[in-house]
């Protein structure tokens, strides 16, 4: 990549504004802001994500303004675009080591995180806010959600536990879709899944046009699920070719990444009657007990509710990073190093987010397992989630 090409993806950048209305705890006490730095992909095949985190990261920096910031002090999103490239991810990780932050949150899929991984090194602190990737242990990389194991076991333990046994998979062949399909081989292999089949395993290209041929395979296998782990347009394009083949009536458990209600609007007219997805506390809020989880949403969603924001999978990753990476800062300081916030993160234990209780002494990197998913189901007729099981899959 060029240096004139870089210098015009830097460019990219958007300082997400406070609220409307609200006042802004910068011009009115003078202090200057702390800028915290996120690499999103706000265009490109991952645009659908970082339309959503662009504005949850704006709705966090007024909510963390009007609780005082960083003692006192106004804290400042600056969000640069990767074009979901992880080639301009490396590149804008990079200009940020050199400029000594201290910490970033992105990228946010497994492609762009993956590839930042060697430049963190050394620092600084980073929350990739995709789940289909494994931080090395000890590391600087933290991952906002569970992993894509704990997605899948979840999934398919409700699909077991519902009678579903014969599994036909289709992923693609990228970086998400190979970790996918590594935990569904897995997760199909262990004991507690005896009598579920895979009958069909088929793959394609994120960048195909039609999947036609791989459908009508799985069509042939005659599975009562089938499972679906890839996201954005590709899964668009496997999903309409569900429908063009007649399997509308097909169980399909989907990969999380395709949780927003742009995607699901988008894709309505071809989505299948029961498709299933593993959600955060905070999307399915009614099948929480713990009170401690319930409050934490309850500031999530007072903060989104004016904005017109309803919770999606982009909810809990961004907003929970964000409160760790906040909470940090407020007990280090703001010339708190990468070592001391990787420390401190490394430390916590029983914090408390919208998706559940995080303890990242007993899950390092993330902090949090499948006990805290739920599967919900798409309703069309009403236009959002509807959880489906108790925490970890058990049907309800």
């Amino acid at each position: 990549m060029t240096r004139t090409l870089l210098t015009l993806c830097l460019a990219l950048t958007l300082v997400v504004p406070l609220r409307a209305g609200a006042a802004d705890p910068s011009t009115s006490s003078g202090a200057v802001p702390y800028e915290i730095h996120a690499i999103v992909p706000m265009t490109g095949s991952g645009g659908f994500l970082g339309k959503s985190e662009v504005a949850l990261f704006g709705a966090f920096e007024t909510y963390a303004n009007h609780h005082g910031g960083i003692g006192g002090r106004p804290i400042k999103f600056v969000l640069h675009d990767d074009t979901s490239n992880p080639q301009v991810a490396v590149q804008l990780a990079n200009e940020l080591v050199a400029a000594k932050v201290p910490v970033i949150f992105g990228a946010s899929l497994a492609a762009t995180c993956s590839a930042e991984i060697p430049v963190l090194k050394s620092g600084p602190l980073a929350f990739c806010l995709s789940n289909a990737v494994v931080p090395p242990a000890g590391g600087f990389m933290y991952a906002a959600m569970v992993t894509t194991a704990n997605h899948v076991s979840a999934g398919l333990r409700f699909a077991r536990l519902r009678g579903l046994r014969k599994v036909a998979y289709i992923v693609s062949t990228d970086t998400s879709g190979q970790q996918g399909e590594h935990d569904i081989d897995a997760t199909l292999a262990g004991d507690e899944n005896k009598g579920m089949a895979i009958v069909a395993r088929e793959h394609f290209n994120p960048t195909d046009l039609t999947v036609a041929a791989q459908i009508a395979r799985i069509k042939a296998a005659n599975p009562d699920l089938v499972v679906l782990w890839t996201t954005g347009v590709a899964a668009g394009t496997v999903l309409r070719g569900l429908a063009d083949a007649g399997m509308l009536d097909v169980p399909v458990l989907i990969s999380p990444g395709n949780a927003t209600y742009a995607q699901m609007e988008q894709y309505a007219a071809f989505l299948p009657k029961q498709l299933y997805f593993t959600l955060p506390a905070a999307v399915l809020s009614e099948r929480v007990t713990d009170r401690a989880t319930l409050a934490a949403i309850a500031d999530l969603r007072a903060t989104l509710a004016p904005l017109g924001i309803r919770p999606d999978i982009t909810t809990s990753s961004v907003w929970d990073s964000s409160l760790l990476v906040l909470s940090a800062l407020r007990k280090l300081g703001v010339g708190a190093t990468p070592e001391a916030l990787r420390g401190y993160i490394a430390g916590l234990n029983n914090f408390t987010g919208a998706a559940g209780r995080y303890d990242f002494t007993k899950i390092p990197q993330r902090g949090i397992g499948e006990d805290s998913e739920y599967v919900g189901r798409w309703d069309a007729a009403r236009d959002t989630w509807v959880g489906v099981s108790k925490a970890g899959g058990q049907p309800s």
